[in-house]
């Protein structure tokens, strides 16, 4: 998909990252718009109401660099006010940015899908730090990158100390564990695991460690160049 500099998802209201363009033509973030499909039923485009194939999320890919960074760090892009700055403040390595990495989907009374924002900060990571990128486990020995506002998330827990949370991916919510580097499914009710399964998360500090490893693509995305 080719996007301009004002492109933006409907859902987060920010610069889309591997954006999905819909049989309606709306595009939207990947994982946003995944979120809305694996959600809400029906699942409907939020902004014309048409039915969301499930068809373009079997075996997704996209063309892109499997080290891309959030839009959002364009030094061009016209920042928002921030709001609440105060987790990523205490993290060494990172800088806080407005915005917000994940939204929470709900209907209102009209049934149309209203995006709920976190508290978490948009991280801009530092561009004197080193890069660092995390994965999470998809075979027995192959890996998924997370998607890098994900990343962003998990950056700033890890410096501020933080070694258990929560983050909401894709409408469904997971407790990362970063004393034992697994991640776990919570149902919706309870907050409990679900079926007791929890994959591998590993972070790596460099593109060359990055490369060496079997990383399938990103956010459950093959990328193609």
């Amino acid at each position: 998909i080719k996007m301009s500099a004002n492109d933006e998802c409907a859902i987060c209201y920010l610069k889309m990252v591997l954006p999905l363009k819909l049989t309606c033509n709306h595009s939207y973030c990947f994982l946003c718009i995944k979120g809305v499909r694996e959600t809400m039923d029906p699942a409907l485009c939020p902004m014309c109401r048409s039915v969301i194939s499930p068809d373009l999320f079997k075996k997704p890919r996209q063309q892109g660099r499997l080290d891309m960074r959030d839009p959002e760090e364009s030094p061009l892009r016209t920042r928002r006010t921030a709001s609440n700055t105060t987790a990523a403040a205490a993290a060494a390595t990172v800088k806080t940015e407005p915005g917000t990495s994940h939204v929470q989907l709900t209907r209102d009374l009209q049934g149309n899908v209203v995006a709920q924002s976190t508290s978490t900060p948009v991280v801009k990571p530092d561009p004197d730090a080193k890069q660092s990128y995390w994965l999470y486990q998809s075979g027995a020995a192959s890996w998924w990158r997370f998607d890098p506002r994900c990343e962003k998330d998990l950056e700033t827990s890890r410096g501020t100390g933080q070694k258990q949370f929560d983050m909401v991916i894709c409408g469904h919510s997971y407790r990362m564990d970063l004393d034992s580097m697994v991640q776990q499914r919570l149902d919706r009710l309870g907050g409990n695991p679900v079926g007791g399964r929890s994959r591998d998360i590993l972070r790596v500090e460099s593109l060359e460690e990055l490369e060496s490893l079997d990383v399938k693509g990103i956010a459950g995305v093959r990328l193609t160049r």
